[in-house]
């Protein structure tokens, strides 16, 4: 057999390795999908919703009374944003919450004051999570093409995907080369909201880096 076509039967052995294993060592990690699913396919209110907090429904004041309550929650603290047409409302974690979320990160909810209405409600959720890209594919499929992109170089690298059928955005930093790779294993944040779209002023992954 010529030298080439050895190298190239043991070249595309290796890439089948890897894929392979990047598909097992998302099964292999220690969380089971089981919270990932509860965050996207909510029991607690219609999805998308998070401790019973709903984007588009839940008041700025049951916000607040909502975190509060929550004996996963350490201390909150707010903010106004994009000229002062929404604030961010952020918390802390006290150690007593599932291992799923990033410990050293809080999370967001973000209000939306509008004009037309009196009631300033969530409109986003945005959650750090100890969980690679990966168990969001294996759970709702591919990064969808068209709803995808990414922006940078080097070691740094904003990669971001949505999937509007379910409510749901992620993103993550992570560096080049986007390899399948890189992508599955990367720690991503979750965002759920009614308006994902398509991510505005990112390049489609394939031609970064």
């Amino acid at each position: 057999m010529p030298p080439l076509i050895k190298t190239l039967i043991k070249l595309s052995l290796l890439l089948l390795i890897m894929l392979t294993g990047t598909s097992m060592l998302i099964h292999a990690q220690p969380y089971d999908d089981e919270g990932l699913r509860g965050l996207v396919y909510s029991e607690d209110c219609q999805p998308p919703c998070f401790m019973g907090i709903q984007p588009g429904v839940t008041s700025m004041n049951s916000v607040y009374d909502i975190l509060s309550a929550n004996p996963w929650v350490d201390g909150i603290t707010s903010r106004f944003v994009n000229n002062y047409d929404s604030m961010a409302v952020t918390w802390t974690w006290n150690g007593r919450q599932p291992a799923i979320f990033d410990g050293e990160r809080g999370g967001t909810v973000n209000i939306l004051f509008t004009e037309s209405s009196s009631k300033q409600t969530a409109s986003s959720i945005i959650l750090p999570l100890n969980l690679p890209a990966g168990y969001i594919i294996l759970l709702l499929g591919d990064l969808p093409p068209d709803y995808s992109g990414a922006l940078g170089k080097g070691q740094r690298v904003y990669l971001e995907a949505s999937y509007p059928e379910s409510d749901v955005m992620i993103s993550a930093i992570t560096a080049c080369p986007l390899t399948r790779w890189n992508v599955w294993t990367v720690p991503i944040t979750l965002r759920l909201s009614h308006n994902v779209s398509d991510p505005d002023g990112l390049m489609p992954i394939k031609d970064v880096c």
